[in-house]
Order: C-alpha cells, then structure tokens, then sequence
C-alpha cells in the first residue's frame, strides 16, 4: 500500500523554530527540515526553489534560506502532483500550471488550474475504464471489433475521445498502427467505432510504455488472424499485459486522491498570505 508523504507532518511543524511578524507567530524551516518531512533530499528543495516551484526563501543574517508555511504549502501541492509516478504530458502540463502559480501566490489562476487538472484526471479515468475490458478481451483473443456503427469521427474527434493529440492520431497512422479508408466530404480522414475501439487499445499500451514496434506487431498478428499470438507479440508476458489497464486505471486513481487534496492546500494558502 503506497504510504502518505504528507502523514504526520502537521505534528511534525510544532518541533520547528519561530519568527514573529506583525504580532503573529510564523513557523520557519530550514531547507533540511523541509527535506525530512516529505523524504527529499535539501538539494532537492534548493532545485524547486531555483527553478520556480517555491517562491524565493527568506535569508537569514548568516545567509542560510529560511522557508515559511508559504513554501510549505507550496511544496505539498508539488508533491500532490510528483507523488505518483503514473503521469503523461498532458497532465504533468496541466498539474505544473498549478505549481507555477502557487509559487508566484497567483490563487486565483492556481484554483482554476487546479480545476483544470482535475477535470483532466478525471476524463482519463473514463478513458481507462472503457479500455479496460477491452484489453482484456483483446489480451483473451475475443474480437474488439463487434460490428460498424453509422458513427464517423474525423481525427480531431477522435483524439478528443481519447484525450489526444490530433498528431499523435496522425503518427499511429503513420506507424501502420491504425487505417482507415473512410474520408469525409472534403476528404478528410473518418474513424468509425470500431477504429476508435482500435485507437483505445493503442492509447494505452503506449501510455503503459509499449514501443510502435511492439503495438505493431501485435496488431499485425490480430489483424492476420493470429489471435493466439497477440500477446507473445508484445515480447510480454500475458499475465502482464492483462494487468496493464488495471495498473493503468489505479496509478491514476491514485493521482485522483493526491489532486483531491490540492485545493484545500490552496486555500491554506490564502489564509497564509492574506
């Protein structure tokens, strides 16, 4: 079971030293305490400060940094977003957002942010979910196809589905991973359900680290037929591969919990700074 990182450390702040201004008492770290808290190394908490994660320490008379509740906060929606090692650009993109404009104290563009990357999070659950039985079916041998529906998609609907880019629809393509003969109107590339069923399984095996050439040659085998070779194909054991989407859909669930907490860190924060 994946431990907490932020666990205990409330208690742990009450151990810290002291400074007071304008009559209240605010609490001050070292970057070293700071580092034991959330299981960092201090150079760790230098390189966040440097690079624009935290906003600037305070120093001291002897010129050592001295951090406050202000970067404490600051450095637990990071961690809310680093703490799991499941992510993909598009929701690193939109989680470092957040952390930009917490470490510039803009709250408001920091709530919305966080909004945002949530709202992603969520949507890439329900692509998992939806792909989930899929894989398995597909891992199983049993057909993903099912029959054509009227539905046609061009390729930015399609990458809208999956929560894509119209590129990465373009590269798969590309790659022979995916083909299509329907064409719209102006001559513009449609999916029908049956491709988009295809385009769900490709996602997420890449988002599970699979090479264009293993996706490919497993899809080769699929499409030749071959069904009892689909999985060998991946140079994967099968066990694994039935466990990709399961994996998938708890790594980012897990990423759901830790973005759940982000807002009433902001809102910690908003009672710090105002």
């Amino acid at each position: 079971m994946r431990t907490n990182c932020f666990l205990n450390i409330d208690s742990r702040m009450e151990s810290q030293s002291f400074i007071f201004m304008k009559g209240v008492k605010m609490t001050k770290y070292k970057p070293s305490e700071l580092a034991e808290m959330f299981g960092l190394h201090p150079n760790t908490i230098r390189m966040y400060e440097k690079i624009g994660f935290l906003s600037k320490a305070e120093r001291e008379a002897n010129g050592y940094r001295s951090f406050t509740k202000v970067q404490l906060y600051q450095l637990k929606i990071c961690r809310c977003i680093f703490n799991q090692p499941f992510t993909n650009r598009k929701i690193r993109a939109a989680g470092n957002l957040i952390i930009k404009a917490a470490a510039n104290k803009d709250l408001k563009a920091c709530s919305i942010y966080a909004g945002q990357y949530i709202a992603i999070i969520h949507k890439e659950i329900e692509n998992a979910e939806l792909t989930v039985q899929l894989l398995k079916d597909w891992a199983e041998a049993e057909d993903i196809g099912g029959e054509e529906s009227s539905g046609l998609y061009s390729r930015k609907e399609a990458a809208h589905i999956l929560g894509t880019t119209i590129e990465a629809v373009r590269n798969w393509e590309r790659n022979g991973l995916i083909y299509s003969e329907k064409t719209g109107d102006l001559r513009e590339r449609l999916f029908d359900e049956k491709d988009i069923k295809r385009l769900r399984i490709i996602y997420m095996l890449r988002q599970a680290g699979y090479s264009m050439t293993a996706i490919h040659s497993s899809l080769s085998m699929y499409d030749a037929g071959f069904k009892d070779r689909i999985v060998t194909s991946l140079n994967k054991p099968e066990l694994e591969l039935l466990s990709v989407g399961d994996n998938w859909l708890e790594a980012l669930t897990s990423l759901e919990r830790d973005a759940s907490q982000i807002p009433e860190y902001i809102t910690k924060l908003r009672e710090i700074i105002n």
